[in-house]
């Protein structure tokens, strides 16, 4: 799949619209439109499949059903309401028919039924798949999150990038220091950034 470079005119002009505003240029046949919406998701699609006991050429594999999966629907006038979460489910489906299909190839080989086991985990039992599901949720919820980050503006999104870093909690000083900002602006200005990215996660369906 090819996509612009990202410092082009075209992807910038397409970068910051809405999933709706991309899905209906893609349905005018705007091809920079589909390039910057497969790859807006790409992380995530490849977040979902790597989730799965699956080599590396497997992953790539669903990656492109899911994108044609996703092209199949905006060409039929029926695009996902939420498309993160769909794009999550599809992914999800892909992988287990990936999984499927594979045991029943290996099956049908002249091999043991314990090199069909220690070759692949197939046995994905309901247990592991609510446990998968709860990972998958997870993985969407990070990356709407980010998502909303790269959407707010540079002083908001360097601001709460480093308050909430998972590797430690910075005082109001070092944020300060870190800024460039009087100490007693982190409280009200870090308000106003929580406030803006809120506002940015319901509008893309967190």
């Amino acid at each position: 799949m090819h996509y612009p470079n990202q410092e082009s005119p075209g992807f910038q002009k397409h970068a910051h619209e809405s999933d709706d505003q991309l899905i209906h240029r893609c349905q005018l046949g705007d091809g920079k439109a589909w390039s910057t919406l497969v790859h807006r998701y790409d992380s995530l699609i490849y977040a979902v499949a790597r989730r799965f006991p699956l080599p590396e050429d497997d992953v790539a594999d669903i990656f492109q059903s899911v994108c044609l999966a996703l092209l199949t629907q905006i060409r039929n006038s029926t695009p996902p309401e939420k498309l993160s979460s769909w794009l999550v489910s599809v992914t999800r489906h892909e992988a287990l028919y990936v999984i499927k299909k594979k045991k029943r190839s290996f099956l049908f080989s002249e091999v043991s039924a314990a090199s069909v086991e220690s070759s692949i985990p197939m046995m994905v039992s309901e247990e592991i798949l609510g446990d998968l599901d709860e990972d998958l949720l997870r993985i969407e919820s990070r990356f709407l999150v980010q998502r909303g980050l790269d959407l707010l503006k540079e002083r908001c999104r360097k601001l709460l990038s480093y308050l909430y870093t998972p590797e430690a909690t910075p005082s109001y000083t070092e944020v300060a220091l870190y800024m460039h900002m009087p100490i007693n602006s982190v409280g009200p200005i870090r308000a106003r950034c929580l406030k803006s990215l809120k506002k940015i996660l319901i509008s893309i369906g967190f």
